[in-house]
């Protein structure tokens, strides 16, 4: 066992989900932020959400289920390149060249105020893309890439969100060590 840091991320994940209750309705969504080409290369962002109902009996029906991927010049201004969704959305196209960033969200709002309003798996998982592109940079650091300017997402840079606010734990190894800590989780893969 190695020692963990008191501050650096959560010790010891759970590996599973509580009990479903039943007569219940449990919402999940996950996204996978991958890097195929390295992490200078573009962005890849999976995500699926589900709508699982619980009967009293235990017995669980799917309600609904959606997918996004989403390509992401991450280093070109995080330009969305390509969007598909199951399902699909006629205005998914409207989508590409808007950066996975600031602005993502009002442009989403505008093309489809339906799945907002539905409050849809489907704007679910496209209202994290900011985020998720954002948390994404952490990879581009860890890997020791430097010297990429602030717009590009380089994630070292200070007060971009509360994590890498100037006097935060983050920001105090950047300064102290020059490069981000480690954070305690999962077991990293090699």
């Amino acid at each position: 066992m190695t020692t963990v840091h008191p501050r650096h991320g959560t010790h010891f994940p759970s590996s599973g989900t509580p009990p479903r209750v039943p007569g219940s309705v449990r919402r999940t969504s996950s996204v996978d932020m991958l890097r195929p080409h390295g992490p200078t290369g573009g962005l890849v962002l999976e995500g699926r959400a589900r709508d699982l109902r619980t009967a009293a009996d235990g017995t669980a029906t799917v309600l609904a289920e959606a997918t996004t991927s989403l390509e992401v010049a991450y280093l070109d201004g995080r330009r969305t390149t390509a969007v598909r969704s199951t399902p699909g959305h006629l205005a998914l196209g409207g989508l590409i060249g808007v950066p996975a960033a600031g602005g993502f969200r009002k442009r989403l709002d505008e093309l489809m105020p339906d799945e907002r309003d539905a409050r849809s798996l489907l704007h679910l998982l496209l209202d994290d893309v900011p985020g998720t592109a954002l948390v994404s940079g952490y990879a581009v650091g860890a890997a020791g890439v430097t010297g990429l300017p602030r717009r590009t997402g380089q994630v070292f840079a200070a007060d971009q969100c509360a994590g890498f606010r100037s006097g935060g734990t983050i920001m105090v190894d950047v300064v102290a060590r020059g490069e981000a800590p480690v954070v305690t989780g999962p077991p990293r893969r090699r």
